[in-house]
């Protein structure tokens, strides 16, 4: 059995030892930049540990020996699931072993835009004076807070937001009855998510049916101290809409775990003060990345013992 790690996988001693009583293991420490280099790593391979690697329908055509690959992230977007499925490909992911990481860092990012953290930080290191007067923010009690999502990072960030003594709403395509019954959160109307809360944050897989779901509407029903965070992927939401809203002070500020650097928008974006932004780190603590390697090759040990509870359903 050939087992290959594609890309910046973080692996620690022990799960590379066992991976190596597991067949033959071939680990790779930087992500493939062409297609050709994609075929030339995986082309042999009986399975693959991937966490940024992506495969398109031609990509898995062109691997004839693939049975298995085992995801290092929670998301699947990147794989041509119809294609694997019909080629016998088995793809298992992660989910759920960041959900108190992303949460956190979500509240980080609130806290940091809802009380200006950043810009006053640069402030005294610029002026070496307290400045205070410059930076009055607002406070998280009695705000109401939308979840777009409740999965296990959704629930886990209600959960903060109850510590806050915050009201929840939320919205979700599959509701967990059980959540409002316990009095976590009210699941409400997407649209009415937008214009009910002073904050909203995103915590959707992307899909088919997620990819730009925020757009101009939703974000310019919000009130106009309202703050969006989204620490899920950006292509959930329309970042020209969402850099207009910025700019014209329909929304007080945002906070990004996730950006697309490619797109016209990014200059702008990227020079506002009132946007604090991160590089998609939501995952990575000590705690996550240890059990996102230990899910991902428990996962490859189910599969070469044929047990069938490696199968995992995606959820964020």
């Amino acid at each position: 059995m050939r087992i290959v790690v594609m890309d910046n996988v973080v692996l620690n001693r022990e799960q590379i030892g066992l991976l190596n009583t597991l067949g033959e293991l071939i680990i790779f420490r930087d992500n493939p930049s062409t297609r050709k280099e994609v075929i030339d790593r995986a082309g042999n391979a009986d399975i693959l540990i991937s966490g940024w690697t992506k495969y398109p329908r031609d990509i898995l055509e062109d691997l004839p020996n693939l049975q298995m690959i085992s995801l290092w992230s929670t998301g699947m977007d990147c794989i041509d699931l119809n294609t694997a499925e019909r080629a016998g490909i088995i793809v298992t992911n992660v989910p759920g072993f960041a959900r108190n990481a992303v949460a956190e860092l979500t509240f980080g990012l609130i806290l940091a835009v809802m009380r200006k953290i950043h810009p006053a930080c640069c402030q005294i290191r610029k002026s070496r004076a307290f400045d205070w007067e410059l930076f009055q923010g607002r406070e998280l009690s009695g705000k109401t807070l939308g979840i777009l999502g409740t999965g296990a990072i959704g629930v886990k960030t209600a959960q903060i937001a109850k510590g806050f003594d915050m009201n929840i709403v939320a919205f979700d395509m599959y509701p967990k009855k059980q959540l409002e019954t316990d009095q976590i959160l009210k699941y409400v109307d997407f649209k009415y998510v937008f214009s009910c809360s002073d904050i909203v944050s995103v915590h959707m897989p992307l899909t088919d049916g997620t990819r730009g779901i925020i757009g101009y509407p939703e974000l310019s029903s919000m009130p106009s101290h309202g703050i969006f965070i989204n620490t899920a992927r950006a292509e959930i939401v329309d970042q020209e809409a969402l850099t207009r809203c910025l700019r014209e002070g329909v929304l007080l500020g945002c906070g990004l775990d996730d950006v697309d650097l490619d797109h016209p928008s990014w200059e702008e974006l990227s020079r506002m003060e009132q946007v604090i932004m991160t590089p998609h780190m939501g995952f990575y603590t000590h705690e996550a990345v240890k059990t996102k390697g230990d899910i991902c090759i428990d996962n490859v040990v189910r599969f070469i013992s044929n047990n069938n509870d490696y199968c995992l359903k995606m959820s964020v």
